[in-house]
């Protein structure tokens, strides 16, 4: 055993332990860091390195002059590994029942007893907010992992009639949420036939207490009902059988991503929510159980939490726009979906907007409801919050997190519904963490998918209430005079919640619109992000064979890396397109970064948009545009439109403002951004 006395020593172990990546030393630098400059933080960072060096025969880390990683992994055993581990291995994953057989009770079990505390508990770095909000991530992603595991044992230790370790781990569920009805429930069922009636009684009382000093609302009915049954010492009723679908779990990179299959329908319907969700949780509101229903009644419904949030592994950083698009991809895979319509609400719109304009041949239609291409503010786009007005409203969700906070703009019609308000309060507990979410909605509040909704071919349909509070109408109106041929249906109505007011009116252009599809051919165009790039040489002008041969070489090798696909090259610029931007500066990066080490000089232009590539050849206006970017890029320079930069927002790149490039249309000016 190593004892680590030094607390930023300690922590850049934990962190690089735990992410099982490999970091560049200016990122450490920066989270541990954050109040030095970059000089300072990187003589700080050595510092530290040689302090662990000393503590181990054997290295902890290793890495090359920019970068860090776990030197022995395979030598470091994680109680937080050996924890994921068992859960992984006995929570049902895709194509398995919700039973829990010997094995997987016994893994279940084990993951239980690993936890005995939370992650790194009394351990914080107050002047590093960015690693305490990585290490809150940690810490509520592996606490929503024990309320599954220990829910699943409370209820495979009653079916077998083993009263005591069922009541112990439906105390530790109820423990990690005392607002959680379901959890009492189970609590006070399980004491009930036990025998303990006191014991029951009182959990019920102590429920009730909680529900009105927290939120001033009573039991629900179901609550009081067994209360009622037990205190007149009638047989404590059944838990009732789950009216959800199984959770399924598929990978997703390093992610695991939580989804449902209901129905079974002629096409495939993906439902993409906003920015909180839960899989469980949503089946516990009667209207938006019944508004799923009644899509499930006419398509297969594929139901997702998105990375971070719900059920699915929460993570570090918020997703980025193509994470979640790799996600959607991951969960239709593995629910054998070749072609599905996508619904995005809200905060899931840009996503499946982007997707059906890069992935035509996976998406059979598109459906948005209450969202918009960008949510804040600019000269061009002038509805919108500006981006202090959503600082604003951040800062009271946040602080009212766990509460029923700001019901008053997602639900008006409803907000003074009591069990609405408990329903929603609960959602925010279980789904997330007000640092969680602060962070996802920072990024979002810069997302920008505008230029790519004239990409989209699919058919569509854009669904707006007129009076939505959260996502105002204008910013439908404008996703529907920007997407080729969309059906525009505006609706009366305040509450942007779909499944409140008259959903009647949502669902019934959504039905007309689904039975009217058409199996469709992929169309010809597609949207992709072409990476333009060139040897320049050492010298101005210096393009002779000897430098444009390895130079290819290199190219071809970093787009196959990063999932690209080399097109003919054309004089001296290769050419290479890809599903995803930040996979395209990545690729660019290492090709700058492989060039450097080969004495060679190169330089580099990305863009974002329609294409057509057809006998390994490409054509069509982005092309033409990426080779307008390479040409104001100096030797050694990656240079992105504004159109790129608004797809990779929450992706880490540093970008700096360059000139700006006239619009191929005329219609104005983009701003070019060099990548550092």
């Amino acid at each position: 055993m190593i004892e680590i006395g030094l607390r930023k020593a300690w922590a850049l172990v934990v962190f690089l332990a735990v992410s099982k990546q490999r970091h560049s030393r200016e990122a450490l630098a920066t989270l541990l860091w954050p109040g030095s400059d970059q000089k300072t933080g990187r003589a700080s960072l050595r510092r530290t390195l040689h302090q662990l060096g000393q503590l181990t025969a054997r290295p902890l880390l290793a890495g090359e002059p920019d970068t860090l990683r776990l030197a022995t992994p395979a030598d470091i055993w994680l109680d937080v590994d050996a924890f994921q581990a068992h859960v992984a291995a006995g929570l049902p994953r895709a194509g398995q029942d919700g039973a829990l057989d010997a094995e997987r009770l016994e893994h279940l079990s084990q993951a239980a007893a690993l936890y005995s505390d939370d992650f790194l508990s009394g351990f914080s770095l107050p002047d590093c907010p960015a690693f305490d909000e990585w290490q809150f991530f940690q810490v509520e992603s592996l606490r929503q992992s024990l309320g599954q595991v220990s829910q699943r044992l409370a209820q495979a230790y009653a079916a077998r009639g083993e009263a005591e370790p069922a009541i112990a781990h439906a105390r530790r569920w109820v423990s990690l949420d005392p607002l959680h009805e379901p959890a009492q429930r189970q609590l006070i069922r399980l004491y009930a036939q036990a025998g303990q009636k006191a014991a029951a009684l009182r959990q019920y009382q102590e429920c009730r207490r909680l529900l009105e000093a927290e939120l001033a609302v009573p039991p629900q009915p179901e609550t009081t009902e067994l209360y009622d049954a037990i205190r007149s010492s009638r047989a404590a009723p059944a838990a009732a059988a789950p009216l959800e679908p199984a959770v399924r779990y598929v990978q997703s990179g390093e992610v695991h991503i939580a989804y449902q299959v209901v129905g079974a329908g002629p096409v495939d319907l993906v439902f993409v929510g906003g920015f909180v969700s839960h899989l469980e949780q949503l089946w516990d509101e009667p209207g938006m159980a019944a508004f799923f229903r009644h899509l499930a009644n006419g398509a297969r419904l594929i139901l997702m939490d998105k990375r971070g949030v719900g059920l699915s592994d929460r993570v570090g950083s918020p997703p980025t726009l193509e994470q979640t698009i790799d996600d959607i991809l991951a969960v239709m895979e593995a629910a054998r979906s070749e072609r599905a319509v996508l619904m995005g609400v809200s905060e899931g719109g840009p996503a499946c907007a982007l997707l059906a304009a890069m992935y035509p041949e996976r998406v059979l239609a598109l459906i948005l409801y209450g969202t918009a291409a960008k949510f804040t503010r600019s000269a061009d786009y002038p509805w919108a919050l500006t981006p202090d007005q959503w600082n604003v409203w951040l800062d009271r969700l946040v602080k009212g997190w766990g509460g029923p906070v700001d019901i008053e703009f997602f639900a008006p019609t409803q907000a003074a519904d009591a069990r609405l308000r408990q329903r929603w309060a609960h959602l925010l507990r279980s789904a997330s963490s007000p640092g969680g979410i602060k962070a996802v909605l920072e990024v979002e509040r810069d997302m920008d998918v505008r230029q790519v909704l004239g990409g989209i071919r699919v058919p569509t349909l854009v669904v707006h209430r007129s009076g939505d509070r959260m996502m105002r109408v204008q910013g439908g109106r404008y996703l529907a005079e920007h997407i080729p041929g969309a059906q525009y249906v505006e609706l009366p109505g305040d509450d942007h919640w779909w499944f409140v007011g008259d959903s009647a009116s949502i669902l019934r252009p959504i039905d007309a619109f689904l039975q009217a599809l058409e199996r469709q051919a992929p169309p010809e165009l597609v949207l992709a992000t072409i990476l333009a790039t060139e040897c320049v040489g050492l010298e101005p002008g210096a393009r002779d064979l000897a430098h444009i041969e390895p130079y290819r070489a290199l190219v071809r090798r970093a787009a196959t890396r990063f999932r690209g696909q080399v097109t003919k090259s054309d004089g001296p610029v290769e050419w290479a397109t890809f599903d995803g931007p930040s996979r395209a500066i990545r690729c660019a990066a290492a090709i700058r970064e492989a060039a450097g080490k080969m004495g060679l000089a190169g330089r580099t232009g990305l863009h974002t948009g329609e294409c057509q590539l057809a006998g390994g050849t490409l054509s069509g206006a982005a092309p033409l545009i990426a080779r307008r970017v390479l040409e104001q890029a100096a030797a050694g320079e990656i240079v992105i439109t504004e159109v790129v930069r608004g797809l990779v927002v929450g992706s880490g790149f540093l970008l700096v403002e360059r000139d700006k490039l006239a619009a191929p249309d005329n219609s104005g000016a983009w701003q070019l951004f060099a990548v550092s």
